[in-house]
């Protein structure tokens, strides 16, 4: 990615975040602001970071169960970092479309299989899309939200976020389980890039192509033995959506917001998440803050915005912050691994030596 488009990609990050923030903070937004992390119980925000925490270490502990599962070994520290950096791109990216390039990225350069690794990535874009149609379903069927929390237009957001991510899942399992699916989109791709003068030598990328897809094919073989997988990774995924979507339960509890049970809390934010987290925006910025305060607010009443700054300040700052601070750490330890594999010299010292 060069400089240029990384920038941009940070000017519409940073504009995006000032946009929300000043929305919801103007007009008294900043007194509530100040006043709610005066008066929250700290205890609560902890155990909300603790099921944050879970949420990501969760994607780690399914990374190396895959692995493990194709006969590629791999540290659970390799994972962790794996799922951090990828949920900071998930962060900061439109619709979290950097979040596999960037892990895939990584994972190659600590040489771990490329075939494996997108066999990984694409089971787990999978069962992350399907879980979240499968507990809206749930929702959907069970009635115990009632119409007083998912009015009308929260319902559009929602069945359109259903259908998105259904549609998700299907394309990606076609990719996952259809070798040639694969052949023919990577075809195309390379196709436009070279029309449009992105790519040259497109001969060099075919043959690139082919060699992956030998061994991707030879992955997927693999892969379809382990019968059992899919379902193991569906289940720890709906347990890792959980986490996530129970973070609101304790922000509400460390004001003394009630009206509503754990569960139905929890229920409410798995609708919000699905009605936005599909849309291209960094972490559904802006409709997701709007959804929640239209779901919540004829239960908590003025108690909502403070309600939303603890549960979106625990589930997205925190969460950019933290994982942005880990993939920070990465990059830089990175640099000096290189450096030092290269003997500590920079390009410049390094020509000085060869003459």
């Amino acid at each position: 990615m060069n400089r240029k488009k990384v920038t941009l990609q940070a000017g519409f990050l940073v504009l995006v975040m000032g946009m929300t923030l000043y929305s919801l903070l103007r007009e008294g937004g900043l007194k509530v602001f100040a006043q709610t992390l005066k008066t929250a119980e700290y205890k609560f925000i902890a155990l909300a970071l603790i099921l944050l925490l879970g949420y990501i270490v969760l994607e780690a502990v399914i990374i190396k169960i895959i692995m493990h599962s194709l006969s590629e070994r791999i540290s659970i520290g390799k994972c962790m970092k794996y799922s951090f950096a990828g949920f900071f791109f998930y962060c900061i990216s439109p619709a979290g479309s950097l979040e596999q390039p960037m892990q895939l990225a990584l994972m190659h350069r600590d040489g771990v299989n490329t075939e494996k690794a997108m066999i990984s990535l694409l089971l787990i874009t999978i069962t992350f899309k399907l879980s979240i149609v499968l507990l809206g379903a749930a929702v959907y069927c069970s009635g115990d939200l009632g119409p007083k929390l998912l009015t009308e237009p929260v319902k559009g957001f929602c069945i359109a976020g259903e259908i998105l991510s259904a549609g998700a899942v299907v394309l990606f399992a076609g990719l996952l389980l259809s070798p040639s699916s694969l052949d023919r989109a990577a075809d195309a791709a390379i196709g436009v890039l070279s029309s449009r003068g992105i790519i040259r030598k497109p001969l060099r990328w075919e043959k690139k192509k082919d060699e992956f897809l030998k061994g991707y094919s030879s992955s997927v073989r693999v892969f379809r033995k382990h019968r059992a997988l899919p379902a193991a990774v569906l289940l720890i995924t709906i347990i890792q959506r959980l986490c996530y979507f129970a973070i609101t339960v304790p922000a509400c509890l460390s004001i003394g917001a009630g009206g509503l049970s754990a569960q139905d809390i929890t229920a409410a934010q798995g609708m919000v998440q699905l009605g936005s987290e599909m849309l291209p925006l960094p972490g559904g910025m802006g409709v997701n803050e709007l959804m929640y305060l239209k779901v919540f607010s004829p239960v908590f009443g003025d108690q909502t915005l403070s309600t939303l700054i603890l549960s979106r300040g625990v589930g997205y700052y925190c969460q950019l912050i933290i994982c942005g601070l880990v993939t920070a750490g990465i990059w830089i330890s990175g640099l000096i691994g290189k450096r030092l594999s290269r003997g500590g010299l920079s390009p410049e010292d390094r020509r000085k030596k060869e003459k």
